[in-house]
């Protein structure tokens, strides 16, 4: 399965392996390109791509970080099946609460985050801001729990 995600990302598997060991060890182009991906991915995907590489017996020693929860699910299924594994998801939507073992997660201030998108916009909207782009930071909260 890593095979075909890579192929569907457009990335060697060697690439995209050292992405999931340490993601500033790919080209910052490459690491956008992977994470867009990512982020589509659900319980299913997480399972086959970490089975996959828990039956080729990478990432056994790891804490494995996931693009979000959903994949988390599905990683924690694929450790469940192959031994005990260190797993953290990112986005915490409610399912993963009620996981076994309980998903490590980091939390998104959702709040913060339309707050500061909506005053963007009414900066745009007044003509009150240029058409640089800006970055806005947001903490996220650590959520230690059973899985990490």
């Amino acid at each position: 399965m890593m095979k075909e995600m890579s192929e569907t990302i457009g990335v060697s598997r060697p690439t995209l392996s050292r992405y999931f060991q340490d993601p500033s060890a790919v080209r910052p182009s490459t690491s956008k390109k992977i994470q867009a991906r990512l982020s589509e991915v659900d319980c299913t995907f997480g399972y086959a791509v970490m089975d996959d590489c828990f039956g080729h017996r990478e990432f056994t020693n790891a804490t494995i970080p996931c693009a979000n929860d959903r994949m988390a699910i599905g990683a924690v299924r694929a450790a469940n099946k192959n031994g005990g594994l260190r797993i953290a998801g990112h986005d915490e939507p409610p399912l993963s609460q009620h996981m076994f073992p309980v998903i490590t997660t980091v939390a998104q201030d959702v709040d913060s985050i339309a707050g500061a998108a909506i005053q963007l916009l009414a900066q745009g909207a007044r003509g009150g801001r240029s058409t640089e782009a800006v970055e806005v930071f947001i903490e996220a909260v650590m959520k230690p729990r059973e899985s990490a």
